[in-house]
């Protein structure tokens, strides 16, 4: 009896533990916000400088799809992107990062992206580059 009621108030917790953390809300890209990046490896012609993100459509729980904004030698170009999977990692209740798949659209490199309220680090990108991003 023991061990049955010791389960369930395992389970219970376990439960209770999961729905409070899925109901957190993951840190995204600051919509129209400037970023400055630094590139390793750019693919894309992209140069240190400043990036932005406006934002098309946005479920803020999984899915942001919109434009970013970025630099090239001597102007500034656009490009189709997708956060989506979002998985927090928080502190006492409090969200510290969200993990985001990063993608280029529509078939351009995917990354790991760890955005936090004061920046975004692109990592493991399938072109090989990478980039950190720095809110203004």
């Amino acid at each position: 009896m023991k061990k049955v009621v010791l389960f369930a108030l395992l389970a219970a917790a376990t439960a209770a533990v999961s729905a409070s953390a899925q109901t957190l809300t993951p840190i995204a890209p600051l919509p129209n916000h400037l970023y400055y990046c630094a590139y390793t490896n750019p693919s894309m012609g992209e140069q240190n400088g400043t990036s932005s993100f406006s934002f098309i459509y946005t479920n803020t729980t999984t899915l942001k799809r919109g434009i970013e904004y970025y630099q090239v030698p001597g102007r500034t170009e656009n490009r189709k992107v997708t956060f989506a999977k979002p998985m927090n990692h928080s502190y006492q209740g409090v969200v510290i990062w969200t993990d985001w798949e990063f993608t280029i659209n529509p078939s351009g490199p995917q990354c790991d992206a760890r955005v936090s309220n004061w920046a975004i680090d692109f990592t493991n990108c399938t072109d090989g580059s990478s980039r950190y991003c720095s809110a203004f």
